[in-house]
């Protein structure tokens, strides 16, 4: 009798556990499509909150998910969103440097190192 009211319990317990676990998991493929979304979203409603929220969900997927292949793209997604759409060089020049320091054998370190350097010779002017 004791038996079977603790493999109930346990079991309420797992199934709580797996529902708030779905509620909050996000996939890396959620992540990146609703960044995106938000991003494309924002350019044709001209809306910076939107691209604020796009930077945020990319910020997200970033912490989530630091060992994908994919947080580099992530990366590059924030520093041109602040780049080309938010006018915000300072966070540009930031997230680019970011890129360069933690991925440099990769060509978009050489990429990004120009960018920040190109971007801090033009704000110095």
């Amino acid at each position: 009798m004791l038996n079977s009211k603790i493999k109930i319990l346990l079991s309420i317990a797992l199934i709580f556990t797996f529902a708030s676990c779905s509620k909050t998991m996000k996939t890396e493929e959620d992540y990146l499509s609703t960044a995106k979304a938000l991003y494309d979203s924002a350019v044709v409603k001209k809306d910076n909150n939107m691209f604020n929220e796009s930077i945020s969900m990319y910020k997200d997927f970033i912490k989530e998910y630091p060992k994908s292949e994919k947080v580099v793209f992530a990366y590059l997604q924030i520093a041109k969103t602040y780049d080309e759409n938010l006018m915000n060089y300072p966070d540009a020049i930031k997230t680019y440097s970011e890129v360069a320091e933690k991925f440099p054998t990769t060509k978009d370190a050489k990429q990004s190192l120009f960018h920040s350097l190109s971007h801090s010779f033009t704000m110095k002017k």
